[in-house]
């Protein structure tokens, strides 16, 4: 009995520590993943596989690590080795990784079986619905595109680059209200990332667009705005004419006053979230953009908040917005507070 006991503690003390190396050379590989040393990193994850052949979690890997090296047939080849082995905890992962390297191959149809295919194993999981939308995008299917970030969104109403997404889409084809919309929640979920300081000068451009003005001839008025839009982006260009320019409403014998660029935000960002709202309780068949955005913004516009919201989306590209927040905590977390009380 002793000698059979010996051999099998000292099997188990070498599976312990086959084990123990595997998983460091795991580690050792994601380290020098996350330092951008790719290829050095799949030298250790292929070493990790001499322990563990068919590893999922060691293909995935050496996928992943692919997938930024730019090699997406590598990339495909490896995320099927990983969804080969079944491992629950790399499966979703090796599918998201594949559609991905498929869709950057150009092999979009491809790439959107995978994803369904994916969505019907494992949904709800809105980084399928997201990585699917980006593939309808790139496939000029911008529709089908927004139809899926939707899903997205209403799986995971914080994933922030759901909203992104559709505002840079809304941005390019010059839809200002879901444009809008989509950026200012966006800002709320990431308000200060390199990601972020992009989005906010996006998101004041196209407060700032929709009309010009001939300097040569002011009487003469150029509008700028997707011919479906319709009446409230017509509404929205016309606003937009004189921002950085709000005042107060006043008796005319009041002298004005002048207001920082801030202030002047926080006033026009009030003024058309309450000219969307307006129009959207108008319209009986309303987007799903519309009813998810709109009703929160219009609230948190009519909040004691809406102040600490602006100056918080502000943040990434102003000294101005970092200082008013510096300066007022408790406004602060009387924002933070309301917004995970209050959002979708």
């Amino acid at each position: 009995m002793k000698t059979i006991f010996f051999i099998i503690a000292a099997g188990l003390s070498f599976s312990l520590s086959a084990q123990d190396a595997f998983d460091e050379l795991i580690r050792k590989g994601i380290s020098l993943h996350n330092k951008g040393a790719y290829q050095e990193a799949i030298t250790e994850y292929t070493k990790a596989l001499e322990i563990k052949p068919g590893s999922g979690v060691a293909h995935y890997e050496i996928a992943f690590a692919y997938f930024h090296l730019g090699v997406f047939k590598m990339a495909v080849e490896h995320s099927d080795k990983a969804i080969k082995s079944k491992e629950k905890n790399v499966l979703p992962l090796a599918y998201i990784n594949k559609g991905s390297s498929l869709d950057l191959l150009g092999e979009q149809k491809k790439a959107i079986k995978v994803f369904k295919k994916a969505i019907k194993k494992f949904d709800p999981n809105h980084l399928f619905h997201f990585n699917l939308a980006v593939t309808y995008i790139n496939f000029d299917k911008p529709e089908k595109g927004e139809k899926e970030l939707a899903n997205a969104i209403g799986v995971n109403p914080k994933h922030s680059s759901s909203h992104l997404l559709l505002g840079n889409i809304a941005a390019d084809s010059r839809q200002k209200s879901k444009g809008m919309v989509s950026l200012f929640y966006f800002l709320m979920l990431e308000p200060n990332s390199e990601r972020s300081k992009k989005a906010y000068r996006t998101l004041r451009s196209i407060m700032e667009s929709g009309v010009s003005v001939d300097q040569d001839n002011p009487k003469k008025v150029t509008i700028h705005i997707d011919p479906n839009s319709g009446a409230e982006d017509l509404l929205l260009a016309l606003m937009s004419m004189n921002i950085g320019e709000d005042k107060e409403d006043k008796d005319e014998d009041v002298e004005d006053v002048e207001i920082t660029e801030e202030e002047a935000f926080i006033n026009k960002s009030k003024k058309m979230i309450s000219a969307m709202y307006s129009f959207s309780n108008e319209d009986k068949k309303k987007d799903w953009w519309r009813k998810f955005y709109l009703p929160f913004l219009h609230q948190l516009s009519k909040s004691e908040h809406f102040e600490a919201f602006c100056y918080h989306i502000s943040q990434s590209n102003s000294q101005a917005a970092r200082d008013w927040l510096n300066e007022n905590p408790e406004s602060v977390v009387l924002f933070i507070d309301w917004i995970n009380e209050n959002m979708p």
